[in-house]
């Protein structure tokens, strides 16, 4: 039983100081991967909000400079479903006509490896965001009128405001296009890499983001082309680095943990002013909720720490995962002892019960660490060990 217990305890150790991801600055290292797409962000944002991409060292593998890569950046009501990707599973979006998508306005980034530009291609509903090369050209306040005014093309992209007609807005968007740097080094083909850069400048644009990368040969199963490249995202509203709905997560962690702490207290009350038998199983509730407590203190002051500096501190990230573990075990021990009929009807646990904790406890935890590592991994990953399971 010890020996269980400290093999558990050291694999949940090893694995909570490898979970610690960055927040919400993303750094996500592709390698060798062959799926058709790429999800890399979903983020809510309000006016003000910013988006900053960068994705470098692009390589594929065989190496063709006529295949279509590339990024779609879309606006939905849902994180639940997307309706262009739901509709496009065995075709790719990028070589779509733009004047057929009409579920929401979509922003596609297509790659031309051989000319060295990424070229912009939007939907008719997409009109009010502005584009940039990088976030150091976002200017840093405009008046009402400056918001729409046209910037200059060798600093930004804008996109008019006012509504236009299907061709006359596609058009615009094809106006502009991005720079793919591009470089051989030691290696037989090209490397490329390219930055931009989005703000939601009004009420109208704010929203639901999904970003994905597009690997449209990968759709024609005869042939596979491995990609490798390293995306750099930076995503925050002005200088809160939640998502819209995550910006009241921190004074609700912290609010409820001070309920579940009074709320153990007054358990531990009750249980000493009581004139009726009390069991042990009753204090383990009681331990149950103050690691509770325990747990929503120490995500709230995570999700602080997300909030003001986009990413984890790794201290309070690991407390967090500590409680968290521990409540999950605790948790489903109080259950199973229950069951069982410990300190109600019997004592002494049978060695049949004994054998069931020393296999089912165990299976919880890694459970929780797996669940706690799907959650706190980038979002490209996450689709990653996804597709591998399923």
């Amino acid at each position: 039983m010890k020996s269980l217990a400290s093999v558990a305890l050291w694999t949940v150790l090893l694995l909570l100081f490898t979970v610690c991801s960055d927040g919400r600055r993303h750094h996500l290292e592709v390698r060798d991967d062959i799926r058709r797409y790429i999800p890399l962000s979903t983020f809510g944002f309000y006016p003000g909000g910013i988006l900053d991409v960068k994705l470098s060292n692009f390589l594929v593998i065989p190496h063709s400079e006529y295949n279509i890569y590339g990024l779609s950046l879309d606006k939905t009501l849902s994180d639940a479903m997307n309706p262009y990707l739901d509709t496009h599973q065995d075709n790719c979006i990028l070589q779509e006509p733009i004047s057929s998508l009409r579920s929401g306005p979509i922003l596609f980034f297509i790659m031309d490896l051989r000319r060295e530009v990424v070229y912009l291609n939007c939907s008719s509903e997409w009109q009010n965001t502005h584009i940039y090369k990088d976030a150091s050209h976002i200017p840093p306040m405009r008046g009402k009128r400056q918001s729409f005014a046209t910037v200059s093309d060798s600093k930004s992209m804008y996109m008019q405001r006012r509504k236009r007609a299907v061709n006359d807005l596609v058009s615009v968007c094809r106006n502009y296009n991005l720079t793919l740097t591009c470089t051989k080094n030691d290696l037989p083909f090209k490397v490329c890499s390219f930055t931009f850069a989005m703000e939601v400048s009004n009420k109208a644009d704010e929203g639901l983001y999904n970003l994905y990368f597009h690997s449209c040969p990968n759709y024609d199963m005869a042939t596979y082309y491995s990609l490798q490249f390293d995306v750099d995202i930076e995503e925050k509203n002005g200088q809160n680095y939640l998502s819209a709905g995550e910006m009241p997560l921190p004074a609700l962690y912290f609010m409820m943990s001070l309920l579940f702490f009074l709320s153990g207290l007054f358990w531990v009350f009750i249980l000493k002013k009581s004139k009726h038998p009390v069991f042990k199983i009753h204090y383990l509730m009681a331990v149950l909720v103050f690691l509770k407590s325990l747990s929503l203190l120490f995500h709230g002051i995570n999700y602080h720490f997300i909030q003001t500096k986009g990413e984890h501190v790794e201290a309070w990230a690991i407390l967090y995962y500590i409680t968290h573990l521990l409540k999950g075990a605790v948790l489903f021990i109080t259950i199973v002892l229950i069951g069982t009929g410990w300190t109600f009807i019997k004592h002494i646990l049978a060695d049949k019960d004994k054998k069931l904790f020393m296999i089912v406890i165990p299976l919880q935890v890694l459970a929780n660490v797996a669940e706690i590592i799907i959650a706190e991994s980038e979002e490209g990953f996450q689709s990653f060990i996804q597709d591998q399971i399923t």
